[in-house]
């Protein structure tokens, strides 16, 4: 896919703390009122790709995440896995352009997310 490929993503061995933010299409408020599907999202995520969140913080148009994982490369399928889990499970019918029908997306959750900070250290101090 061309999109795809041209997605810039830090990769570096050891940097094992993320932290990023993933965004509702056109800035829709359906978060909060579908927590219970979001909450299913991040244990279907956690299930298939052994990860550990450390903090959390849902609005209600994005919300912040930040994990630790043992392989850097896991990031953007544990985003994947979380989007298609609440994508899928969510009751909410969108117009939809020809590109997003051909890409078979449901326009809830924006294509891109925003990776802010990649740390080889816990990035929380207690």
């Amino acid at each position: 896919n061309y999109f795809m490929s041209n997605y810039r993503r830090l990769f570096i061995k050891g940097y094992n703390y993320i932290f990023f933010t993933i965004v509702t299409f056109n800035r829709d408020n359906i978060l909060i009122d579908n927590i219970d599907i979001l909450r299913s999202a991040f244990k279907y995520a956690i299930l298939k790709i052994n990860f550990k969140v450390y903090a959390c913080c849902i609005l209600k148009n994005h919300l912040h995440l930040i994990i630790e994982l043992q392989d850097t490369k896991n990031y953007p399928k544990i985003i994947r896995l979380m989007k298609y889990y609440f994508s899928r499970h969510i009751n909410k019918t969108q117009n939809l352009s020809e590109s997003k029908i051909k890409k078979r997306e449901k326009g809830i959750l924006r294509r891109k997310n925003l990776l802010h900070f990649a740390s080889p250290y816990p990035i929380l101090s207690y």
